[in-house]
Formats: structure tokens, sequence, C-alpha cells
């Protein structure tokens, strides 16, 4: 199943501008078919893209912040 990325009227297929290349249409899609259930409101590809990002800025604070082996 297909899932628009965008709200009626705005061109369906649109991934949002200013979206960094590593995010596709089809992670973007796959992040609102995972998420969609846990939200009242229809999530749009600009949620997914935002989730993606967080997600991504998370890791890398993480990355930054672990305890180095053998510590």
């Amino acid at each position: 199943m297909s899932i628009p990325l965008t709200d009626p009227g705005e061109n369906p297929g649109a991934v949002p501008p200013g979206t960094p290349p590593w995010i596709t249409r089809a992670l973007i899609e796959r992040t609102i078919s995972v998420w969609q259930r846990f939200y009242s409101e229809r999530l749009t590809a600009a949620d997914a893209v935002e989730m993606l990002i967080s997600v991504s800025n998370l890791f890398g604070v993480l990355r930054n912040t672990a305890p180095s082996k053998g510590r």
C-alpha cells in the first residue's frame, strides 16, 4: 500500500524541500507505516522527516558520548 506523503491538494509524491539526501521516499513511507498507529492525526512526510532527523541526531549524540572501549 502506498501512503501519500503530503496533505491533500499537494503533490502526493513530493519529498519535503530541504530533506537530507539519505532520507528517501521509501524511508518516509516506512516511517509513516510504522508510526501511524501511535498517532490519532494523520502523519505527513514532514512529520516522518522530522522523526528521522531527530533519531539521527540522537544516535550522533550517543555515538559521541559513549564510553571508550577498555575503560
